[in-house]
């Protein structure tokens, strides 16, 4: 039930389908419902706001099939998985009220106090996202027009697993979201103006609010005016024996107030209410005797006993506490305590000794009962891939000849090979085939070919060697490096695997002496959790691995990031990417000869490479509750 712009609404809750009817008896609205046959207008309305059991999700898969798929025998179909079900707790229907203020009020039962609940302002909507609860309909709206606040709808949606709640405002608005236990309360109201501020040389007008009289006098004694006004106020007013004095006015309709304060400004008086009674005196009097007792609570605080007691620190650090009691402002000493107090730490105990007047005390207990709360911690994992793709072909030749001619003219792949065989041939002797080192005219083989094919080709006067091989090389691969630290809110974090290298270095007087340098993954990262469940990140990743050796000191191939990133809790975010491909096309060949067609390509080896990298680096922050 609820009141609004003049109107009564009430909502009926029904258990089941039933007709209804209304009628009018007197100054009274009758409606009888019935549970036979179907509902209708606006039972159905209710039958559908009304929450059901709970939903249980199964998973469902889809295979798209060919136009020519042929479906394979029973006895060869495979063995799927047994598809677990997935139940989804029911969302309890959601109340809506009205504050005397104008503002509303939503009240979402939650299934369970762990709910995760994320609420996002985005214009004149606030959404409001349940995980793990689910409503009866796909979708549902609540008109709630009729309360006269500054939501108009309220729409459910079911988002997969999850709830999604939409409260729609016809005008701008601020919320106050508050939660305890399994009840989620949202408040929408207008928004309030702000006050502008007081410029303290401007006096402030003051509102005046009493009944308006007319005054008019000459030369009137001040405490006959002060009798007026108590009979016109039914006011009881009391007169110090220093007012003095007469005075003339002129006022008609004014309030009394307003007038009061005339009187007492014109004669240099001041006024002090307590109840209904006022007390009038010279301003230099009531001024006097304020400061007398402000003078006395002073010394009767100087007076009251001190008292000491141990508060005990749970998440802070006391030390940090002690800073705080103790603090100071612009030089001047803001201390929590009296002149008499004293605080000490217990640091084995994480205990604070206070001795002050009871007051004081007191406060000090507030204090650190408002500030020693848990610190909210993340949990930050970093994921860093390296992707590669490399490609490379190579195709190689030998061949050489080696000849006698008949005019005794040797030919040969080198000056030791055709050295050799003169000399056999000078000594008489039967002549030796020269090593195949020495029998090439062009050696450009592959190394580590993966296959090559060779022929020798030897007459009467001659030999002929020749071997073609040819490798293909082709090479894909991930590195994935996740390094995850748990750090609280604002608290750097850092984590760190990898190796310190060791190497010689020499110093100015010849001395050589050990450095090291690191090469290692690690991630650094300062988060800090905003009001609206995001995390704010200052990181930094960096990757090392070991490099070439120059001169006996290793070098550091780095891979680094730092930045400041803003990501949703739980949400997996790119901080960057490096991609790099290397094209290379090496050819090395005889020259002249390498150019004639089709026989150039016995005197060439050709080289091919293609190498791509991609470097991704990922970090996901999950608050911890």
């Amino acid at each position: 039930m609820a009141k609004g712009s003049g109107k009564l609404r009430v909502m009926v809750s029904l258990t089941q389908q039933a007709r209804y009817k209304t009628s009018v008896q007197g100054s009274q609205v009758v409606v009888t419902f019935s549970r036979h046959g179907a509902a209708s207008g606006d039972a159905q309305v209710a039958q559908q706001n009304r929450q059901g059991p709970a939903v249980v999700q199964r998973a469902v898969s889809q295979q798209a099939q060919a136009s020519n798929y042929i479906p394979r025998p029973a006895s060869q179909a495979p063995i799927r998985p047994v598809q677990r079900p997935v139940t989804v707790r029911q969302l309890a229907p959601i109340d809506f009220r009205r504050h005397s203020d104008g503002s509303g009020k939503a009240i979402i039962k939650l299934p369970h106090p762990a709910t995760k609940v994320t609420a996002t302002k985005n214009g004149n909507i606030l959404m409001v996202k349940i995980s793990d609860a689910a409503t009866k309909e796909p979708r549902k709206r609540l008109n709630v027009l009729d309360f006269a606040t500054p939501v108009s709808y309220i729409d459910i949606e079911r988002k997969g697993a999850d709830a999604l709640v939409k409260l729609i405002a016809n005008t701008a608005f601020e919320h106050k979201i508050s939660r305890e236990g399994n009840q989620y309360v949202i408040t929408m109201g207008k928004v309030q103006r702000k006050e502008q501020p007081v410029d303290p040389l401007k006096p402030v007008q003051k509102k005046y609010k009493g009944k308006p009289l007319s005054l008019n006098f000459q030369d009137i004694e001040v405490r006959s005016v002060l009798q007026l006004l108590a009979d016109f106020t039914d006011k009881n007013i009391v007169v110090s024996d220093s007012v003095k004095g007469n005075i003339t006015l002129r006022l008609k309709s004014v309030p009394w107030d307003q007038a009061l304060d005339i009187v007492l400004e014109s004669k240099a008086l001041a006024m002090r209410s307590n109840g209904n009674v006022i007390w009038v005196a010279p301003a230099v009097e009531l001024q006097a005797k304020e400061q007398q007792e402000l003078q006395a609570l002073e010394r009767k605080k100087a007076l009251e006993p001190l008292v000491t007691e141990y508060i005990s620190v749970n998440f802070a650090k006391a030390d940090e506490m002690l800073a705080l009691i103790n603090s100071q402002t612009n030089g001047k000493n803001s201390s929590m305590l009296s002149d008499r107090g004293n605080v000490s730490v217990d640091t084995r105990t994480n205990t604070l000794l206070v001795q002050d007047t009871v007051s004081r005390v007191d406060q000090v207990r507030n204090m650190v009962k408002s500030l020693d709360v848990p610190v909210r911690q993340v949990s930050v994992e970093a994921r860093i891939v390296i992707a590669s793709d490399n490609f490379g072909k190579e195709l190689g030749t030998r061949f050489g000849v080696t000849k006698i001619g008949s005019s005794g003219g040797i030919t040969s792949g080198s000056l030791g090979s055709t050295s050799s065989i003169a000399d056999n041939m000078a000594s008489g002797t039967s002549i030796e085939v020269p090593g195949l080192d020495d029998r090439l005219n062009v050696n450009l083989p592959v190394v580590g070919a993966a296959g090559s094919l060779g022929f020798s080709l030897l007459a009467k006067d001659y030999l002929l060697d020749l071997e073609l091989s040819a490798l293909q090389a082709e090479s894909k691969g991930d590195v994935v490096s996740t390094p995850r630290v748990v750090t609280a809110d604002k608290k750097k974090a850092v984590i760190e695997q990898g190796v310190d290298i060791p190497y010689l270095q020499a110093s100015s007087s010849g001395a050589t002496s050990v450095s090291f340098k690191k090469a290692v993954l690690s991630l650094e990262v300062t988060p800090q959790v905003t009001p609206d469940e995001h995390v704010i990140m200052d990181l930094k990743v960096n990757q090392d691995t070991v490099g070439e050796v120059y001169s006996g000191v290793p070098s550091i191939n780095t891979r680094e990031i730092t930045t400041q990133v803003l990501v949703d809790n739980g949400q997996t975010v790119v901080l960057g990417g490096v991609h790099e491909e290397t094209n290379q096309n090496d050819t090395t060949k005889v020259p002249v000869l390498s150019d004639l067609p089709y026989l150039g390509k016995l005197f060439q080896k050709n080289v091919k490479s293609n190498d791509k990298r991609e470097l991704l680096i990922f970090v996901t922050p999950k608050i911890m509750n």
